[in-house]
């Protein structure tokens, strides 16, 4: 099965607030996927609670074969250097077995003062992402971040997060020439004019284009249950064509 894998943010689509029950849905639906990512803002705010939940979705993830990534909105790097709650959310991750745990960059004056033993070993892949905020969300500084993180040979990686260009006003293709060394984890949406995310072949992306490489996929947008499964498979056949033109 190609490595993809559904963002819980699908689940607005439908109005659905609840990661546990969506994950259930999903499960009946059987889409093609390898795995999902749940996002921390859906958890509750309270610390036992937000832990009976992780482990909750652990264990529907076990139950259906499902590898865990998680999304934390907050920022990893701050000017005093790494985000003093980064211990706190490592141990969410270990809760759900995660394979990846996927934060916004931050502060980059901080990067400089992260030792690459602050982060060794982790056991999942961390990456940082081009997010919708004028610090983290333009191609300039996202390429500060990138080679700061590469000369300090810190173990994070990079999500390619396609939409998010848009919504910044960025050229995509550029932004993806530019970085695509870097990209660990592909973020799948696509928007309008309006900067609105939109079904994969409703926007203004010729996404396909961008499935070039062998990273891991998540489709990242709210959708209706009925339409996950569509969606999912066209991805899928993505995944497998641009795999076929990487090896001829």
């Amino acid at each position: 099965m190609e490595n993809l894998f559904v963002n819980t943010i699908a689940m607005l689509g439908d109005g659905i607030k609840d990661q546990q029950l969506f994950l259930e849905k999903l499960a009946q639906l059987k889409p093609p996927i390898k795995g999902v990512e749940v996002r921390r803002e859906f958890f509750a705010p309270e610390p036992r609670k937000r832990e009976g939940e992780l482990l909750a979705i652990l264990e529907t993830g076990k139950q259906n074969g499902w590898e865990i990534r998680y999304s934390i909105p907050e920022p990893l790097f701050t000017a005093g250097g790494l985000n003093p709650d980064f211990a706190q959310w490592k141990k969410e991750a270990e809760l759900l077995q995660a394979v990846s745990v996927k934060m916004n960059i931050g502060d980059l004056t901080g990067i400089a003062q992260v030792a690459k033993e602050q982060l060794a070993p982790l056991p999942f892949q961390l990456t940082i992402e081009n997010d919708q905020t004028p610090g983290n969300g333009y191609l300039e500084p996202v390429l500060r971040a990138l080679k700061r993180i590469k000369e300090q040979a810190l173990p994070i990686g990079y999500t390619f997060d396609l939409g998010n260009w848009a919504v910044m006003g960025e050229d995509a293709a550029e932004s993806f020439a530019k970085t695509k060394e870097s990209i660990t984890i592909f973020h799948l949406k696509n928007v309008d004019e309006q900067q609105q995310t939109t079904l994969l072949d409703e926007g203004i992306f010729d996404w396909r284009h961008f499935l070039t490489g062998s990273w891991p996929v998540g489709i990242e947008y709210p959708m209706h249950l009925t339409e996950i499964n569509s969606e999912a498979e066209k991805a899928k056949e993505a995944i497998q064509n641009g795999e076929s033109c990487n090896d001829r």
